[in-house]
């Protein structure tokens, strides 16, 4: 969730994807905003690049990871919004008060 604020992230339109590769206890993410659209007849353009603007960050110390590597295609298909992202850290936070 910082990292959306530290990276000026859009909240309502920026999607968050995890990492596949590892074992899963604390994964790499991405923060991405698609690009933005046109539409011409019913049909859409990017006015740019499939992305606008993306950033990956080390899922255990938050920090943002550089290295063109971690750019490859060992990401989720599936994607989260800032809002989803919150309501799962919330539930993930009342199941671990339970135990």
């Amino acid at each position: 969730m910082g990292s959306f604020v530290d990276h000026q992230f859009d909240e309502a339109r920026s999607l968050v994807r995890m990492g596949v590769r590892g074992c899963g206890k604390m994964p790499n993410y991405s923060i991405e905003t698609p690009c933005e659209f046109l539409t011409i007849n019913g049909v859409d353009l990017a006015l740019n690049q499939s992305v606008s603007k993306r950033h990956v960050f080390n899922g255990g110390s938050h920090k943002e990871i550089l290295d063109d590597v971690a750019w490859g295609n060992s990401w989720s298909s599936e994607i989260m919004t800032y809002s989803e992202l919150e309501a799962l850290l919330g539930r993930l936070c009342g199941s671990a008060k339970m135990h």
